[in-house]
């Protein structure tokens, strides 16, 4: 899995391309993209959009440390292979013109909610644990993320 350049001696996860491939094959989704970007809505470190055509976006905030998206990235992709099914397609128009009619819980109910986010939690804490048992409990994110690309999830 590529990597993308990083600064001398400067731990970087690996590229969006990369992350998208592992993300793919975490989910069993048509195609899983990955965008260093921040999220259309304020307050969001990560968000998963469902695309038409079937391929999902996760978007992750440049701003954040590599094991805050790290732990994020797991998170959104826990999200679009558990509930990728109920998301509703949006384009990058829409959320541009109107983000915030786009929001993951519009229409959703605290509690659906608060349950919806336990699940993505709970996988994306067993993918963690798989990667560290795979690579080893001090391995760098790098190395967990290769694992989880070579071992599946």
């Amino acid at each position: 899995m590529p990597k993308t350049n990083t600064k001398a001696g400067e731990p970087q996860m690996l590229d969006f391309y990369a992350l998208s491939q592992l993300a793919t094959r975490l989910t069993g989704k048509k195609w899983v993209s990955v965008e260093f970007q921040r999220p259309p809505w304020k307050g969001f470190g990560g968000a998963a959009l469902a695309n038409p055509g079937g391929e999902f976006t996760i978007y992750l905030d440049p701003s954040m440390t590599e094991v805050k998206q790290y732990h994020v990235f797991l998170h959104e992709v826990a999200h679009v292979k558990l509930h990728g099914h109920r998301m509703e397609p949006t384009t990058t128009q829409a959320l541009q013109v109107a983000p915030e009619q786009h929001r993951p819980e519009t229409g959703l109910k605290a509690l659906q909610l608060a349950v919806l986010e336990e699940q993505a939690d709970t996988l994306a804490n067993k993918w963690d644990s798989q990667a560290r048992r795979d690579a080893g409990m001090t391995a760098n994110i790098d190395n967990r993320l290769q694992a989880l690309y070579l071992y599946g999830g």
